[in-house]
């Protein structure tokens, strides 16, 4: 049965009472609750977010000054009795012993070798030492071997040709361990199950669409009321973190910015404030996005030939000529769109106040029509063509008019537009 919230908060200031330690792993060894438990009944993501819910304050680690090399040694072999193996992992030592990590590490602080440092000095066996001279003395099955072996399991599982078999039934009932078989079948399950006429079950490796990760990036955020981190994704929607983004194939920003464009072109309702999240984590994902191909660009110039600063300039590309006020050719993208606006703005009866990477791009006083000369505030979106407002799913409740070169849009535009190209005729 689920434990409550308050349940949790009681529990937590009773061992307070007691005067154990708040530390997550106190709690979890006093009261049996496990880390999945309480972030889900108590919706928070961290130890700290729960003991702030108890008006708590986790407390400094404290070193123990009376844990000398030579009790951290008898503490070691009694771990060892205790296990009653013939080898002992650093893990199990820790959870028999009571030792915390950072007053072990004080004495080894070597981390990558301090277990089998110290097992070799106080004179036992390290568990993974065992585990590598375990797997070097199994005996080397070829693969007739083990294809009978995977037909025998089968056979006692009451498995057929087209049926499935999943590795923990394998390891429960086969002879060769699982690692020694997949070897024989270039470390693939699969493989090996084909070589048998059977199949791999429908959850293995399960390519999951976009659309229902979207869902869950959406429903997160809403929980969540701002962009969720991959660690806090993953444990909210219930997936291993690596579903969102994998190495070599698609990092989370990339899983950010395919999701939000998907949310943004589906009929999904999103409601305002999530929207306007949404479309500064797009903005902003862009922005990093273009930064990252103009040094890709600088970096790959000299290979595409671009050595001197006459094959530079002769890269740019140019729209019709113009002569405008120092600028000689027409826009062909908006950064164009925004010198030429910037360069007739007073004319046009504006101040420009500020600008900025993300929607919206300008904020700017304009003009009142009338003889008393007075201003009014406006926001303004900056696009090469109308209809480009449309297609990156800006929120025209947020912006009050688009300045763009040329007006596709026409009178289908649901606010005001300014269209550059035709503007300027009055001024040249």
């Amino acid at each position: 049965m689920a434990t409550s919230r308050e349940e949790i908060i009681r529990l937590i200031k009773e061992l307070d009472e007691q005067g154990y330690p708040l530390y997550c792993r106190v709690f979890e060894e006093k009261t049996g609750i496990r880390r999945d438990e309480w972030m889900k009944q108590c919706e928070v993501d961290n130890w700290d977010q729960l003991l702030a819910a108890c008006r708590k304050r986790s407390p400094r680690y404290k070193y123990d000054a009376r844990l000398t090399k030579e009790e951290l040694g008898r503490r070691i072999r009694s771990a060892y009795e205790k296990e009653g193996k013939d080898y002992l992992g650093f893990e199990r030592f820790l959870k028999l012993s009571g030792t915390g990590r950072r007053d072990f590490f004080r004495h080894y602080p070597e981390k990558q070798k301090a277990w089998s440092t110290a097992c070799k000095e106080w004179g036992i066996r390290d568990a993974l030492k065992a585990t590598q001279q375990k797997n070097m003395m199994e005996p080397v099955y070829t693969r007739k071997q083990c294809v009978d072996e995977l037909r025998r399991v089968a056979k006692l599982l009451g498995r057929k040709r087209g049926d499935t078999m999943t590795q923990e039934e394998y390891k429960r009932y086969g002879t060769i361990s699982l690692n020694a078989l997949k070897k024989r079948f270039d470390n693939k399950w699969e493989k090996a199950l084909e070589s048998v006429g059977l199949v791999v079950t429908s959850q293995y490796h399960r390519k999951i669409p976009l659309q229902e990760l979207a869902k869950k990036f959406l429903k997160v955020t809403k929980e969540l009321k701002k962009i969720p981190s991959q660690a806090v994704l993953a444990r909210r929607s219930g997936y291993d973190k690596n579903t969102f983004a994998r190495t070599g194939k698609r990092t989370y920003p990339q899983f950010k910015k395919e999701a939000i464009e998907y949310l943004f072109s589906s009929r999904n309702k999103i409601a305002s404030a999530v929207r306007h999240l949404f479309e500064a984590e797009l903005d902003k994902l862009r922005a990093v996005g273009a930064s990252k191909e103009n040094r890709r660009h600088k970096k790959n110039s000299g290979k595409r030939g671009l050595k001197t600063k006459a094959d530079v300039a002769a890269s740019f590309e140019h729209g019709k000529t113009l002569n405008f006020r120092g600028i000689a050719f027409a826009p062909t993208y908006e950064q164009e769109v925004v010198a030429v606006f910037s360069a007739c703005a007073t004319d046009l009866g504006f101040e420009i106040r500020g600008m900025r990477p993300a929607f919206p791009d300008c904020k700017a006083r304009r003009r009142k029509e009338g003889d008393r000369g007075r201003y009014e505030e406006c926001l303004i979106e900056f696009e090469f063509r109308s209809t480009d407002f449309r297609k990156h799913r800006h929120d025209n409740s947020l912006c009050d008019l688009i300045v763009c070169w040329e007006d596709d849009w026409g009178e289908k535009a649901p606010i005001e537009v300014l269209e550059l190209k035709s503007a300027i005729k009055q001024l040249l």
